[in-house]
C-alpha cells in the first residue's frame, strides 16, 4: 500500500491544502482549555471541569480526519511522513520545553515531590504517560489525595500522540478500500462499547487513563469528519440549536459531574463526546456561534496547547502551600504566569518552527540533543523527601 504523491499537479494541490478557517473551532479550544484551567484552580462550582479534555479529544479527531480525507481526495493518497512531521513540529518542541522547565524546577528544589520524576520524564518523552500511570502502584484516588507530579497532565497528550501515530494508517487503508464511512463508524461503535466494559473488568483507573477506553471520544470526532466532508452544514436537517444543546450539556456536566467518581470513571466519556460532536457540528451558525467566535475565546483557543501544557507545572510550583496566598490572588498569579509562558512559547518557539524556520534535519538534531539531555538529567535527579502536599482542592483530574 503506497501513499506517496508523485506528480507535480499533486504537489501543487497539496501546497494549497487548507481547511477553511473557522474561528468557532478555536473558540471551542478556548472553551475546553478554560474549563480545565479553572477546574484545576480548585473551585467548588466546577467539579467536572476535566470534561474539557474530552472536548479536546473529539475536536482533534474531527480536524485530523478531515485533513487526511481531504488530502486523499485531492491527491489519491496521504504523505504519511509529511503528516507526522507536521504533528512533530506542532507538538514536540513545546512539549520538550515544558519538560526542560520542570527539570530545572526540580534542580532548584521548587517541586513538592519528585518521587516519580524520572519515570514521568521518560514516559512523557516516549508518549506512554497514561500507560505508565496505569502500571504504577498509585491509584487514581491516591493521585488526587496525595501530591500530584508536575507532569501528570501528560497522560492526555500521550493518548492524542498515540492516536496521531496510528490513525493516518487506518484512514489510508479504509480510503483505499472505499469503505471509510462504514469502517470509521464501526470502529467508533466498538470503542463506545469497549469503554464501559473496560471500566467493569479493569476498574475506574483504566476507564479514565487507558487509550482504548478514551479512544471513543476521539473517534466520535473522526466519524463527524466523514459525515460533514460532503455535507458541511447540518442546519437544513437538524436546525441551528444543535450547537447550543451541545454547549449546554458540556457546561452541565462540568458543573455537576463529581471530581473523583461518576460517569467519566465508568466508561461513559465516549457518550459525553456526543455533546462535543453537536457543538462542533453546529458551531458555524446559531447562538453558540456568537460566543465561540468572540475575540477573547478565539485568542485563548489559539494558545490552548501552550496553556494546557504549561499550566499544571505552574500550578504545582505556585501553590497555596508554597506561597501562603489566598485563593483569588493565587488564581490570578497562576493564570497570569501560565499565559505569559504560553504566549512566549507560541511566539518564540511554536510558530517559528511550524512555519519552517528550521529545516527538518536541524529540528530533529536539536530535539534529539535535548531529549538525550533530559533523559540523562532525569537520571541524575535524586528524589528528596516531600516538602509539602498540594491540597485536595487543587488536585489534578
Amino acid at each position: 500500500m503506497s501513499s506517496a504523491i508523485t506528480t507535480a499537479e499533486d504537489d501543487t494541490a497539496l501546497k494549497d491544502l487548507r481547511l477553511p478557517y473557522q474561528p468557532e473551532l478555536d473558540g471551542i479550544r478556548g472553551l475546553a482549555v478554560s474549563l480545565v484551567l479553572v477546574f484545576h484552580t480548585g473551585v467548588s462550582w466546577l467539579p467536572g471541569g476535566y470534561v474539557g479534555v474530552s472536548v479536546f479529544f473529539t475536536l482533534s479527531g474531527f480536524l485530523i480526519t478531515r485533513l487526511l480525507i481531504t488530502e486523499f481526495e485531492i491527491t489519491g493518497g496521504v504523505r504519511l511522513g509529511n503528516f507526522w512531521i507536521r504533528r512533530f513540529r506542532r507538538l514536540i518542541p513545546a512539549s520538550l520545553l515544558c519538560l526542560m522547565l520542570v527539570w530545572a524546577a526540580a534542580m532548584f528544589g521548587l517541586l513538592p515531590t519528585m518521587e516519580h520524576l524520572q519515570r514521568d520524564v521518560w514516559s512523557a518523552i516516549f508518549q506512554v504517560f497514561n500507560w505508565a500511570q496505569l502500571a504504577s502502584d498509585q491509584s487514581y484516588t491516591e493521585l488526587l489525595t496525595g501530591a500530584p507530579g508536575a507532569l501528570d497532565h501528560y497522560w492526555s497528550l500521550a493518548i492524542e500522540e498515540q492516536f496521531y501515530w496510528v490513525w493516518p494508517l487506518v484512514v489510508v487503508l479504509l480510503a483505499r478500500r472505499q469503505s471509510i464511512g462504514i469502517g470509521i463508524a464501526g470502529i467508533t461503535g466498538a470503542a463506545f462499547l469497549a469503554a464501559p466494559l473496560i471500566a467493569v473488568f479493569f476498574g475506574a483507573d483504566a476507564a479514565y487513563w487507558a487509550t482504548p477506553a478514551r479512544a471513543g471520544e476521539i473517534l466520535a470526532g473522526c466519524t463527524l469528519a466523514v459525515l460533514v466532508q460532503h455535507r458541511p452544514s447540518p442546519m437544513s436537517v437538524i436546525g441551528t440549536p444543535i450547537a447550543s444543546i451541545g454547549l449546554f450539556v458540556i457546561i452541565l456536566c462540568a458543573v455537576t459531574w463529581p471530581t473523583e467518581s461518576g460517569p467519566a470513571y465508568s466508561g461513559w466519556a465516549p457518550v459525553f463526546s456526543i455533546a462535543s460532536v453537536a457543538l462542533i457540528w453546529g458551531s458555524s451558525s446559531g447562538p453558540a456561534s456568537v460566543l465561540l467566535s468572540s475575540r477573547g475565546l478565539v485568542a485563548v483557543g489559539g494558545l490552548s496547547y501552550g496553556l494546557y501544557l504549561y499550566h499544571w507545572p505552574v500550578y504545582i510550583v505556585i501553590s497555596s502551600e508554597s506561597t501562603g496566598w489566598d485563593r483569588w490572588l493565587l488564581t490570578f498569579v497562576r493564570l497570569a504566569v501560565t499565559s505569559v509562558i504560553a504566549i512566549l512559547s507560541y511566539t518564540l518557539l511554536e510558530q517559528p518552527i511550524r512555519r519552517g524556520r528550521l529545516t527538518d534535519r536541524a529540528l530533529f538534531a536539536g530535539v534529539g540533543g535535548f531529549t538525550v539531555l533530559l533523559l540523562l538529567g532525569s537520571i541524575a535527579i535524586t528524589p528528596p523527601t516531600q516538602r509539602f502536599t498540594v491540597s485536595n482542592a487543587e488536585t489534578f483530574a
